[in-house]
């Protein structure tokens, strides 16, 4: 039986009777029952799931007679999940025509886009085997995937990195590296720098420049080849020796180039942009609050299990700060979850959200494009840079917390540090980042003299694992596959244990000492992905302990009472960066 739910009869009127939940009868435990119901039919009605893992029931009719108990089965279902592929090349260019197939799906293979993604969607929850069944013209066969889990309602994102053929012993190589700079009024213009040229290999200015995309071809001796720079703003490729013009599309400007054998070419192009008017930009907020204990993390998860009219939220205040300061609240203009920033002048941004109590996760999508936001952000701030005349959607996204009256839960935050000795005065959650998917953690609970295991878990993307509707009691959190160097927590008892109290959440905040160059393979894949190093940091006056290093378990006698850190994160993690004016930053 599934223990959590409340139910709900609905009689002839549409009216709601009974309704009762599975905690009312102190078990818990997945059978409920309705007492004193008249005689008569009525529809049973679910109201609240097991959890955010499952599909709501379907509506049961119930015939009550009297005297009568009226037995029914009611079955939720789990939520199909997702795999994401992203393939690229060494440089993070996006590879499109890079085939997979989930082995033994019957279903055949399918291949990456011109953005190098690939979507399995509908998948129970399980694991998966996916193999690589075709590499991108010009590249070698991607490594091995490791099995993936899909978890309910969840998109697991898995990234793919192919290397380049090697090239023939008589060719070279290219890359092209595109730059837009603003300038004043007047100053607008093109600029190639080109390192086959020697009148025309000096320095690009470049201070204060974006990457951006742009398109070109190339014309040479085996004819044009057309590429895209995409939003990293660069380009590479290997090319038999010889002359060739490179063209920039949009505004036909061409430069003339070398290829020389095993050598590479690079030619850095700046566009210098004026700006474009006075026109102010405008952001739009949108906020909504998932199911409590949701999985999801990227935006398909958000805008298929979050995003309806029932789940927007109003009375939910934004501070925004830069160029102009605002405060603004959801629903304050009579539209149901939405406030707006209007009128803003071009420039940087940074919009905070003050995060409702109970929220344990706070994600964020913004982009041009309201229906497909392209940035991402975990926590409660953001930093926007804003062009003239833009309107930026930025769609926000509480979790809270999955709680009953008398379970409750955990929440861990993993991170991975660039040092193997750290100082005592070493900034933890200033040097650190979230150490990503796949690091493995058991818990166990102390019954009566000893540690009896519960389950194990691993982090998401963003190095979260949370563990819900846990009986109250003291437990042992484990690092299965390595041993972190310091962790704080706010709720431990003074053996070292973490306390888990009905009703509430424990978190916890883990740090594995990796060193700069050699961290360890714990499946969590890149350790220092391209993120913000700003945190948003608050006063935690008490109730956080720090530990000694080398433990790889939470409890056990391994923990002692030590002084309180001055400052923990507001919440997840620190803030993202974006750019709209040219390109993405920051954002996955």
């Amino acid at each position: 039986p599934l223990a959590g739910s409340c139910f709900a009869l609905i009689d002839g009127g549409g009216q709601a009777l009974a309704p009762r939940c599975d905690i009312n009868g102190g078990a818990d435990d997945g059978v409920i029952l309705l007492p004193d119901i008249a005689v008569g039919e009525y529809t049973l009605r679910e109201t609240r799931r097991p959890s955010a893992d499952y599909e709501p029931a379907p509506d049961v009719g119930v015939e009550i007679i009297e005297n009568i108990t009226a037995d029914v089965e009611v079955e939720n279902r789990l939520r199909n999940g997702r795999i994401l592929i992203r393939k690229t090349d060494p440089n993070g260019t996006p590879l499109a025509g890079a085939c997979f197939d989930i082995v033994g799906d019957a279903a055949g293979e399918s291949c990456t886009d011109a953005t190098g993604t690939l979507v399995f969607s509908g998948l129970a929850p399980s694991i998966y085997r996916v193999v690589e069944t075709a590499a991108p013209p010009g590249f070698l066969g991607g490594p091995a995937l490791d099995p993936i889990t899909v978890r309910p309602g969840s998109t697991t994102t898995v990234d793919v990195v192919n290397e380049p053929v090697p090239p023939p012993p008589d060719s070279g190589s290219i890359q092209v590296r595109k730059f837009f700079c603003p300038v004043g009024p007047g100053g607008g213009g093109i600029t190639f720098v080109d390192s086959s040229n020697p009148d025309g290999g000096g320095l690009a200015r470049t201070a204060g420049c974006t990457f951006g995309d742009a398109a070109f071809v190339l014309d040479g001796p085996s004819g044009p080849i057309e590429f895209r720079t995409g939003s990293g703003g660069r380009f590479q490729t290997t090319l038999e020796t010889g002359d060739y013009v490179l063209t920039e599309l949009a505004t036909g400007s061409s430069e003339a180039l070398t290829v020389s054998v095993n050598t590479l070419t690079t030619v850095v192009v700046v566009n210098y942009v004026e700006p474009e008017g006075e026109e102010p930009a405008t952001i739009d907020v949108v906020k909504y609050t998932c199911a409590p204990g949701f999985q999801g993390r990227v935006w398909l998860d958000f805008a298929e299990f979050c995003r309806s009219d029932e789940t927007l939220t109003n009375n939910v205040g934004f501070r925004l700060s830069g160029a102009l300061s605002a405060r603004r609240v959801t629903g304050d203009a009579g539209i149901g979850g939405v406030t707006q920033f209007a009128g803003l002048p071009a420039g940087d941004y940074r919009l905070r959200e003050e995060t409702p109590l109970g929220a344990v996760a706070v994600y964020a999508f913004c982009g041009l494009d309201p229906a497909s936001p392209n940035g991402r952000a975990v926590g409660d701030a953001l930093t926007l840079r804003l062009a003239a005349g833009q309107t930026v959607t930025c769609h926000w996204f509480n979790v809270p917390e999955d709680l009953t009256g008398n379970t409750g839960a955990i929440t861990v935050y993993k991170y991975a540090c660039p040092v193997t000795v750290p100082p005592r005065s070493f900034d933890w959650y200033g040097r650190c980042d979230p150490q990503g998917q796949g690091v493995r953690f058991s818990l166990s609970v102390l019954d009566r003299d000893q540690f009896v295991p519960v389950v194990t878990g691993a982090t998401d993307g963003d190095g979260i694992l949370r563990f819900t509707r846990l009986q109250p009691g003291a437990y042992q959190l484990t690092e299965l596959d390595a041993t972190w160097c310091h962790a704080e927590s706010d709720n431990v008892n003074r053996d070292g244990n973490l306390i888990v109290e009905a009703g509430e959440r424990a978190s916890v905040w883990i740090f594995d000492c990796v060193g700069a160059k050699n961290p360890p393979n714990t499946g969590a894949g890149p350790m220092w992905a391209n993120e913000s190093r700003e945190s948003e940091v608050e006063s935690r006056e008490s109730g956080v302990r720090g530990r000694p290093q080398g433990c790889g378990v939470w409890g056990a006698g391994c923990w002692g009472r030590f002084p309180s850190p001055p400052y923990r994160p507001t919440s997840d993690f620190r803030h993202s960066t974006f750019d709209f004016q040219l390109s993405w930053r920051n954002a996955s």
